[in-house]
């Protein structure tokens, strides 16, 4: 079993009575992570997989109390419910639309009988419309791809040499050369592997990059497949394209989401908004513009300006390079352009650690930096490089000169090791992970 971080979640919610709802894509974890945690810590575990009855929803058509939902779900089971004892795990609760779960989540915290846990994909997406904001009785969190602290969990890296990268990052003093050389070379892997669970293990157990292949094929399939079927009907055709196009246009010069490459100007206006159907489904995490770099971002924030880039590098990869390129990036060769997978990585990193919110800067008169944060109350601008020329970045530069702004420093991140210039911090890329939201 690997080791995840959402496992202290799924502990904390053991810790109160509220009602549990873990979104996330689809073949990141979930199901097996519950499952293990419910086996563990109760006597009896009841799960309910919605996508196993046929017209699950119709069931839930005229519940309107705690009893009317208890008979309905007793009616999916065969083990008994036992009171005080008994943990009930709904799978795939986005199948079953009529479950006002906003509502719901009260009297079923307050009953105290049972112990419910709800999970899903495609929460987000305005077909479902699950309740996703937390309430007082409604615990909601999501669950992402693995990390790349574990990924490196997962190939056996010592907790020792994780906490002395954190402990550099924290004083600013380079890595250790011998460290530093083995987790760039464990980067490299993750940004072909990703972290998709099934990947990992994969590689973890047969070492083999066809059989990695395979698992994202496998997923691809699914994504598409929710595409067709659950995506709104009129907008079907570019929330498909946008997918398809998503890996050319993470490549591109820009690394920008352009809109009007998908169709006339009117079919874009009608789009604009559907398009982000991706990210809402966890199929890819969007990054817009931000206007100006100050606090708060969201004030500044260009709906009509994003990027998206893939909800796992792993998948990104796959889709993006053949078997030939797949070996070059294990051997590091510099005529790959790692630019746009590295930031693929840094911004699944980023969401992971809480920054739910991503922005990046695009100026005429300045120039481009590939992300802003809001980090420890400053705005913190942050440049992804991945050649030998990783100390010239011009934008970055203006946007520190530029005296409106007061930006105190700004984060690089390559494959080179620490050192620190000013208020510019040079970083290995795998710290990225050592940037966390804190409330």
């Amino acid at each position: 079993m690997l080791k995840r971080k959402f496992e202290s979640v799924l502990n904390e919610w053991l810790k109160n009575d509220k009602v549990l709802l873990v979104d996330g894509a689809r073949q990141v974890g979930k199901t097996y992570l519950i499952e293990e945690f419910c086996k563990k810590n109760f006597d009896n575990f009841i799960e309910i997989n919605l996508s196993f009855i046929k017209d699950a929803n119709s069931y839930f058509e005229h519940v309107k109390t705690v009893d009317d939902f208890l008979f309905v779900i007793t009616s999916f089971s065969k083990k008994p419910f036992v009171p005080k004892k008994t943990v009930i795990f709904i799978d795939e609760i986005q199948l079953a639309t009529k479950i006002d779960l906003f509502t719901l989540s009260k009297p079923l915290s307050q009953d105290g009988r049972y112990r419910f846990i709800f999970s899903g994909s495609l929460l987000g997406v305005a077909e479902f419309n699950i309740a996703l904001e937390p309430t007082g009785f409604l615990y909601t969190k999501t669950m992402y791809p693995l990390d790349f602290e574990e990924f490196l969990w997962a190939n056996g890296v010592q907790d020792e040499i994780i906490a002395k990268v954190k402990d550099c990052f924290n004083k600013r003093i380079p890595v250790p050369d011998y460290i530093h050389t083995k987790l760039i070379n464990y980067f490299y892997y993750y940004l072909l592997i990703g972290g998709m669970p099934e990947a990992v293990e994969s590689y973890i157990n047969n070492n083999d990059l066809a059989e990695i292949n395979i698992v994202h094929k496998a997923i691809e399939q699914h994504y598409v497949r929710d595409i067709t079927k659950y995506a709104p009907l009129s907008s079907r055709p570019i929330i498909k394209q946008a997918y398809d196009l998503l890996p050319s246009e993470i490549s591109s010069k820009s690394k920008r989401f352009t809109l009007s490459t998908l169709g006339s100007r009117s079919f874009v206006r009608k789009a604009e908004n559907d398009f982000v159907w991706l990210a809402n489904a966890g199929v890819a995490i969007s990054v817009y513009n931000a206007n100006e770099p100050k606090i708060p971002l969201l004030l500044s924030k260009n709906y009509r300006m994003i990027k998206l880039f893939a909800s796992d590098v792993g998948m990104l990869t796959y889709r993006l390079l053949d078997n030939d390129v797949q070996r070059k990036i294990l051997c590091h060769e510099k005529e790959i352009n790692y630019g746009a997978i590295f930031e693929n990585a840094v911004a699944q990193e980023l969401l992971a650690h809480g920054f739910n919110e991503i922005y990046y800067f695009s100026s005429k008169k300045q120039g481009e930096v590939d992300f802003l944060i809001t980090y420890k109350g400053n705005i913190l601008p942050i440049e992804i490089k991945s050649g030998k020329n990783y100390e010239r970045h011009v934008a970055l530069d203006n946007l520190l000169n530029n005296k409106d702004y007061d930006i105190k420093e700004a984060f690089i991140f390559s494959d080179a090791n620490l050192k620190v210039v000013n208020n510019e911090i040079y970083f290995p890329i795998y710290m990225i992970g050592c940037v966390e939201r804190f409330n």
